[in-house]
C-alpha cells in the first residue's frame, strides 16, 4: 500500500541562548499533515529538521526540498501498525509556515516597503498611483496573482543587470518596482556590483577599462561564484519545488 504524505514545513529564526541575549539561529521543524488536529498540535507530533547559526532560510530550504524530492522518488518503507503490513510512504510539501518576514523570502519577496507591496498577487503601484482614488480603491482587490515561472525569470533579469554600468540603480529600481529579491543571490549580486563599480573607476594615468573587457570580466567572475553549481542551485529552491506554487501554498 502507498500513501501520500503532505508535510508541514515551519522556518524561522530563534535564540541559541538560554539566556535573553539574542542569538540568532534559524531552525526547520517538520509535521505530517495527515495528523488530525489535535495531534498535530502536540510537542512530540512537530519534528526537528536542521538549525544553523550560519545557513540562511534558504540555504536550508533546499536541503529540505532535496530530501522531500529524494524521498518523494524512491518512496519511505514504513510499517502500518494498524493494519500489520508494510507501506510505502511518498512524501510532498504542503505547507511552509513562518512570520510575515520569513514567508516574504520564503517567496523571494522584497517585503512591504516595495511598490508591489503583496507576495501573492501584484496589487499596488508607485506612491503616486496608490495614493490616487482608482490606485486606493485597487489596494482593496486582488491583482493578477504572482508565479513563482514570473519570479524565477525576475531573480535572473537582475542577475544579468549586476554586470551593467550603474547596476546598483537598475537592481534597485527592479526590486522596487517587482517587489522580487532572492536571498539565495543576493550576495554574488552584490559582489559584483561592487566590483563594477571599482573596475569602472578611473586609474591613476586617466585611462579606463572598454566596457566590454569589463563586462566580460564580471561574467568570469560570475562563472568562478556560481562553481561548483549553476544558477538554478543558488535561485530559491521553494520556486521550483514540484506540486507547490509557492506564493499561495505560503499564504494560505
Amino acid at each position: 500500500m502507498c500513501y501520500a504524505a503532505p508535510v508541514i514545513v515551519f522556518i524561522d529564526d530563534v535564540s541559541g541562548n538560554v539566556s535573553k541575549q539574542w542569538n540568532k539561529h534559524h531552525v526547520v521543524y517538520a509535521s505530517n499533515a495527515n495528523l488530525p488536529r489535535e495531534m498535530i498540535e502536540k510537542e512530540f507530533s512537530v519534528k526537528f529538521v536542521s538549525s544553523s547559526p550560519h545557513a540562511s532560510p534558504i540555504e536550508l530550504a533546499k536541503a529540505v526540498c532535496d530530501s522531500i524530492n529524494s524521498a518523494a522518488q524512491d518512496g519511505v518503507e514504513a510499517w502500518d501498525c494498524k493494519y500489520d503490513e508494510e507501506v510505502l510512504l511518498l512524501p510532498y510539501g504542503f505547507f511552509f509556515g513562518g512570520d510575515n518576514p520569513m514567508q516574504a523570502e520564503e517567496c523571494s519577496h522584497n517585503g512591504l516597503g516595495c511598490n508591489l507591496f503583496c507576495r501573492t498577487c501584484k496589487v499596488g503601484g508607485t506612491k503616486a498611483h496608490k495614493a490616487s482614488e482608482e490606485g486606493f480603491l485597487e489596494l482593496f482587490s486582488e491583482g493578477p496573482l504572482r508565479t513563482p515561472h514570473e519570479t524565477d525569470a525576475e531573480i535572473r533579469r537582475q542577475l544579468s543587470m549586476s554586470v551593467l554600468p550603474g547596476a546598483q540603480s537598475k537592481v534597485d529600481s527592479a526590486r522596487q518596482a517587482t517587489g522580487v529579491w532572492d536571498s539565495g543571490l543576493h550576495s554574488i549580486i552584490h559582489t559584483l556590483i561592487e566590483m563594477g563599480k571599482q573596475l569602472r573607476k578611473a586609474r591613476p594615468d586617466n585611462s579606463q577599462a572598454s566596457e566590454d573587457a569589463i563586462r566580460k570580466q564580471l561574467e568570469t567572475e560570475l562563472d568562478r561564484l556560481l562553481q561548483p553549481h549553476s544558477v538554478d542551485d543558488w535561485i530559491n529552491p521553494l520556486l521550483g519545488l514540484a506540486g507547490v506554487t509557492v506564493k499561495v501554498t505560503l499564504t494560505r
